[in-house]
């Protein structure tokens, strides 16, 4: 079984909400996770969504032969090719600073570890038709949006 997974993540910066969302495709099936989180970025959303796809996967006992995540973060992306610099290095910068959200990263690696996990770049906000992965990504995008617009809304109330 293979398993596709479109995430992104989206964060109001000055209110330090966020959200995150992941389409989770297996065979003909989609599961559509979600989340908001407070005091929270960008970067961390991003990662937030592959974890929780990752756990969902382990909760759901599915166990796919390959694993590919479409995302939009070159963060996130690149992340699987510093694997060792950053184990080397402890999760720490060159100065011995832990990296932000270090225990994420950590925490990835381990399911990179035990899966057979490919990401797929896809540029953001791309046209309606560009392809099928970008329609995808959009849709996930939009959601993760809409969550943190609401809680914005939520809590200015």
């Amino acid at each position: 079984m293979n398993v596709d997974i479109y995430c992104d993540g989206s964060c109001h910066v000055k209110k330090r909400l966020g959200a995150w969302a992941a389409f989770i495709y297996i065979e003909d099936e989609v599961y559509k996770i979600s989340g908001v989180v407070r005091e929270t970025t960008n970067q961390a959303m991003e990662l937030t969504a592959v974890i929780s796809s990752m756990q969902y996967l382990i909760e759901k006992n599915f166990a796919p032969e390959k694993i590919t995540v479409f995302t939009d973060s070159q963060y996130v992306y690149r992340l699987p090719e510093r694997c060792q610099v950053l184990e080397e290095r402890n999760f720490s910068n060159r100065r011995g600073d832990k990296l932000p959200n270090w225990q994420m990263v950590k925490q990835l690696y381990k399911y990179l570890d035990k899966n057979n996990i490919r990401f797929h770049k896809i540029a953001a906000h791309q046209r309606p038709g560009t392809s099928l992965e970008s329609d995808r990504l959009r849709a996930v995008d939009k959601l993760a949006r809409q969550l943190v617009r609401k809680a914005v809304r939520n809590e200015n109330v």
